[in-house]
């Protein structure tokens, strides 16, 4: 590609200046190479410049079933969700971390202690000291 014209064409090197769709050219891209993220990432964002939101959806929901761990669904995704305003859709809960789930152990283990504590104080309470 040598150049972009307006956001919505691309022309492509050695065609003598002939403009091509951009989501035309990215879908060939895409079709050529599966695994080229960022081309149908590009693809999700042409179709979301054009007002495509289901296209631009679907194709952000491929990239996140493509490889969960890359940035370029999530983005996408999150650009499609802010378009929509469906803003509370997009909100998760944050992973606990190791930190996090060492002081609900610690917390739950403190907790029994003081429980059986409480427990045998009652007990020696009733039935102790006759």
């Amino acid at each position: 590609m040598v150049g972009v014209d307006s956001g919505y064409e691309r022309h492509v090197g050695g065609n003598g200046g002939v403009k091509v769709r951009a989501t035309d050219l990215l879908k060939e891209v895409t079709r050529m190479n599966p695994t080229f993220l960022a081309a149908k990432e590009q693809l999700g964002l042409a179709m979301l410049r054009r007002g495509d939101l289901a296209g631009a959806s679907e194709a952000a929901d491929k990239l996140v079933a493509a490889d969960p761990q890359a940035v370029e669904g999530h983005r996408l995704m999150a650009l499609v969700l802010w378009r929509k305003r469906d803003l509370e859709s997009s909100l998760v809960k944050p992973y606990p971390t190791k930190l996090d789930q060492a002081f609900k152990i610690f917390e739950f283990f403190a907790l029994a202690v003081g429980l059986t504590l409480i427990g045998l104080i009652v007990y020696s309470m009733l039935f102790g000291y006759r």
